[in-house]
């Protein structure tokens, strides 16, 4: 999958040519499941086409109305608040791009090159990147520090009345 431009919400949605910043385009490997999903989506398509008839917008986009108009560019945002504040089991305070920087520090968690998740998730720079970085890390090192401590007690029993 490609991303090499942006959408609009003006008046009327619109196609820019070009991305927010020369990192914002960008190829992103398919796992097997989203390819299938893709494949999916484009059946869904193709039934929608003939329903619509005339009526239907044709466009190389994948998410889009059934009709195949363009969803607005905060569609997903305001779709993903609404599912939040319907369901009081799940912490309020979520929001899409939270979920972004949690993606972020898993893979960090995970042990993956930083300059790569730059490039993944289309930071132009590094120290966007950083910034999320180092609040997992920091984070990481108290947890660590906080064990070690423990451990350090736990393994020496201090007469601490002298």
């Amino acid at each position: 999958m490609i991303i090499n431009h942006t959408v609009t919400k003006g008046t009327a949605i619109n196609r820019t040519n070009t991305t927010k910043t020369k990192s914002s385009t960008r190829d992103y490997p398919l796992t097997d499941e989203q390819v299938d999903m893709f494949k999916k989506l484009k059946e869904r398509e193709n039934v929608n086409r003939t329903m619509f008839g005339n009526g239907y917008f044709d466009s190389d986009y994948i998410f889009k109305h059934a009709d195949g108009s363009l969803f607005y560019p905060d569609y997903l945002t305001k779709g993903f608040s609404k599912i939040i504040k319907e369901n009081p089991d799940l912490p309020q305070y979520i929001t899409l791009h939270g979920l972004r920087i949690s993606c972020i520090s898993i893979l960090v968690h995970a042990g993956f090159d930083i300059k790569s998740i730059q490039k993944w998730v289309g930071h132009k720079d590094l120290n966007t990147t950083l910034k999320i970085y180092a609040k997992v890390k920091d984070k990481e090192s108290k947890q660590e520090i906080l064990e070690g401590m423990n451990a350090l007690i736990h393994s020496k029993q201090y007469d601490l009345t002298n």
